[in-house]
């Protein structure tokens, strides 16, 4: 089997998984999951880029293109976290928060980082990190 074909089965596998296991257990659990052992070696570094832009265009296909979930920065920050621990990378996983004008008066975002930098973001995410996974991931606020 392709090296591609096997990311999206793990990937399409993972999408259904997560929401189940997001009703069943609280979300360190579930991350504390999805970070089993590192089955790739970390990439080369002229080999990240080529890593990180596969998972963020296979994400980017199954939680926006393919419409397979309705709150898609959860869900995809996490599919993301899985596969780049997949990937042979160590991610990060944040939710942020920030002021909004809507009902609630904020707004939340989940994201993953590398290096304590976000990754796969259109924009750099302007909110106050309130959850970070592993606690060291992430600096202070972005």
């Amino acid at each position: 089997m392709s090296a591609e074909l096997t990311l999206w089965l793990e990937a399409l596998g993972l999408r259904a998984g997560i929401p189940v296991l997001l009703r069943m257990l609280p979300l360190d659990r579930v991350l504390r999951l999805l970070s089993l052992p590192r089955r790739a070696p970390a990439p080369a570094a002229d080999a990240l880029g080529e890593r990180l832009a596969r998972v963020e265009a296979l994400t980017d296909r199954i939680t926006r293109e393919l419409g397979l979930t309705r709150s898609a920065c959860l869900k995809r920050a996490l599919l993301r976290y899985a596969l780049l621990r997949r990937e042979g990378l160590a991610p990060g996983f944040v939710i942020g928060v920030r002021s909004s004008e809507g009902d609630d008066g904020f707004e939340a975002h989940a994201w993953v980082c590398l290096d304590e930098a976000p990754v796969m973001e259109r924009e750099p995410p302007r909110y106050r990190p309130t959850f970070v996974w592993p606690a060291q991931a992430v600096g202070r606020a972005s």
